[in-house]
């Protein structure tokens, strides 16, 4: 089968495959890298969340004055009938009368800042939730990847997990790559997500409070138990990154080089094997005319020491052209045999 073919049509047949090979492994090095820096990016938002929780933890809650948001209420609410502002160097600034002070305690702080996420997903490409498979209010319901990432993390006592998902390799805009970070319980977590004992009861009192008989689904934890999940979603620009990616940039020099070497390699290669086939060609004529008694032709070898050359082809065409001087030397002492 491999006699049907020259070595030139071979020889293409072999880089188309090599080509086809090249392309697939750069696709698949770029799909890699990319979801990659996915995962970084989404990596850096949970931690950026955390830090928020760690910082609001640290003072208790945060307390607003005079506002908050309506559809997350609050959990305490302290009036102050006067309240009087001084500077940080205690100068008397104002005398405010009956201010109320909310406090937001961590997680709820966290689904308000969530939920500005999400509404301007479309100007920053990515969004949060905090869900958990033991959620006290609606907002931290994990959804069907949520749920099954906190039982994959639990099983696997891992910390966190990403996947790229789409509909389809064109569809660019199905594009979503979800991560997942675990939340543990720590030590000040306990004032209201602990048991009984460990709880502050003025904060038990409040969150039962505010969600009624659910509260009790978010407490009675551990110090080092899993709470929940910062769920992260970016929302990847797949057709920008793509038109960056092959934009000729200083920034994407490299590509460039990339692409100059394989054209260099791949011209150079053939004109290579071009040579060779072409002098492959010569001493293949050159044998039929040997076999037909032609002898009288140049190989191009004449006064060539066979010792001296390395060259393999030339090695063949100095054995050629001894078996033609030989090929000569009997036919002629043939002829004069019989003359």
């Amino acid at each position: 089968m491999h006699n049907k073919f020259s070595i030139l049509t071979k020889y293409i047949i072999f880089w188309i495959i090599l080509g086809v090979g090249l392309i697939g492994c750069t696709i698949v090095t770029i799909y890699q890298l990319y979801t990659h820096t996915l995962y970084q990016q989404a990596k850096k938002v949970a931690e950026q969340v955390i830090i928020f929780r760690q910082w609001t933890a640290s003072y208790g809650g945060i307390w607003t004055k005079d506002k908050y948001d309506p559809k997350f209420g609050y959990l305490l609410r302290a009036n102050s009938p006067e309240t009087t502002l001084y500077s940080t160097k205690d100068s008397l600034i104002a005398n405010e009368q009956n201010n109320n002070f909310y406090l937001h305690n961590p997680a709820l702080a966290t689904r308000e800042l969530s939920k500005i996420s999400e509404r301007f997903f479309g100007k920053y490409g990515w969004s949060f939730r905090v869900v958990s498979d033991r959620p006290i209010s609606p907002e931290g319901k994990p959804d069907n990847f949520e749920k099954e990432a906190i039982i994959k993390l639990k099983q696997s006592k891992q910390e966190e997990l990403g996947q790229l998902y789409r509909k389809g390799i064109f569809d660019f805009q199905s594009y979503r790559y979800r991560f997942v970070k675990v939340i543990r319980v720590r030590k000040g977590c306990l004032k209201c997500h602990g048991t009984p004992d460990k709880q502050n009861p003025k904060l038990r009192e409040a969150i039962i409070a505010k969600y009624g008989k659910r509260a009790q689904i978010g407490m009675n934890y551990k110090e080092g138990d899993v709470r929940g999940v910062i769920s992260v979603t970016i929302f990847p620009d797949v057709k920008a990154v793509a038109a960056h990616f092959l934009k000729p940039t200083p920034g994407n020099f490299f590509l460039l080089v990339i692409f100059l070497e394989v054209i260099f390699v791949t011209l150079g290669s053939f004109v290579v094997v071009y040579w060779m086939i072409n002098r492959i060609k010569k001493l293949r004529d050159a044998a039929r005319q040997i076999s037909i008694g032609k002898l009288d032709i140049d190989l191009g070898v004449k006064g060539l020491d066979e010792s001296e050359v390395k060259d393999e082809l030339s090695q063949v065409a100095i054995a050629l052209e001894r078996l033609r001087i030989s090929t000569k030397i009997l036919i002629e002492r043939f002829k004069k045999k019989r003359a």
